[in-house]
């Protein structure tokens, strides 16, 4: 997946979580269990929208305008002959704004910069959402998969190890989630202590797909970690993220035991 600037490639893939019994949370329209508040995103991007146009106004007085999303770019177009002569703060900004956009008699180009900062907020939100709900729900699809591996494997009296190589080559795993989980997981590493949400995901994402996290895709953690205080939409997917990757660990390791015990499982969940 491949990001553009600001923002990451928009995907959405629906999946059906068969186990995963730490898990709860909001429900999406596709029946998936929702990973973040989508209205948070929603509030902290209206608030980068004009972060994004305070710069601009910022950088056109100072002279070293440029590489600005075109939404802000067209916005700002919309608004300076009426701006006022001190500097604004993005909060300053949108009060300011919040006059002529309030106004019932608001005129043509009032409407088209309402839009403008509407289109950047919305394609930012989807953005973000659409990307973060595909990680959860890529960990929800192989959590899937290790179950249905299980549930192969329990119709095989005495299972082994070739058991198990026949029913991965029978799943939609792919190469590396089958090695994961024929090695038990034996490369499974904990983020390092005080490190930060985007390396602490790429680890947990390795461990399950033997991939780490696309680098671009550290642009939503930069802006997830800036609006944490108010809009701590990325603390709720974290918390989620790590519960999705400690299910699919349990997973392997108990089908593993599964395998140790000749196809008798343990009464309890394996630490």
């Amino acid at each position: 997946m491949s990001m553009k600037k600001n923002a990451c490639r928009d995907l959405f893939f629906v999946v059906v979580l068969f186990a995963a019994p730490a898990l709860s949370g909001q429900t999406t329209t596709s029946g998936t269990t929702s990973c973040l508040d989508e209205n948070l995103v929603r509030r902290a991007m209206r608030e980068e929208a004009f972060r994004l146009l305070a710069q601009k106004i910022d950088s056109e007085q100072d002279g070293s305008a440029g590489g600005f999303d075109y939404h802000i770019e067209q916005a700002y177009e919309k608004i300076k002959k009426r701006l006022p002569s001190d500097p604004l703060s993005a909060a300053e900004l949108e009060a300011w704004l919040r006059q002529f956009l309030q106004n019932p008699k608001a005129t043509e180009n009032d409407r088209e910069f309402q839009t403008l900062i509407d289109n950047f907020t919305l394609g930012m939100s989807l953005e973000i959402i659409n990307t973060l709900q595909y990680e959860c729900e890529q960990a929800e699809d192989l959590i899937a998969q290790v179950v249905k591996v299980e549930d192969e494997i329990k119709k095989t009296p005495h299972p082994d190890r070739e058991t198990l190589d026949r029913a991965l080559q029978r799943s939609d795993l792919g190469k590396k989630p089958a090695g994961i989980i024929k090695n038990n997981g034996r490369r499974w590493k904990v983020p390092a202590p005080g490190a930060d949400d985007f390396s602490a995901f790429s680890t947990w994402k390795k461990n399950m797909t033997g991939r780490g996290a696309d680098g671009d895709q550290r642009l939503i953690f930069d802006l997830g970690d800036r609006y944490r205080s108010r809009y701590p939409f990325l603390d709720e997917f974290m918390g989620h993220y790590r519960r999705l990757a400690e299910t699919f660990r349990r997973a392997i390791l108990q089908l593993n035991e599964l395998l140790s015990a000749g196809g008798e499982p343990d009464a309890g969940d394996p630490d």
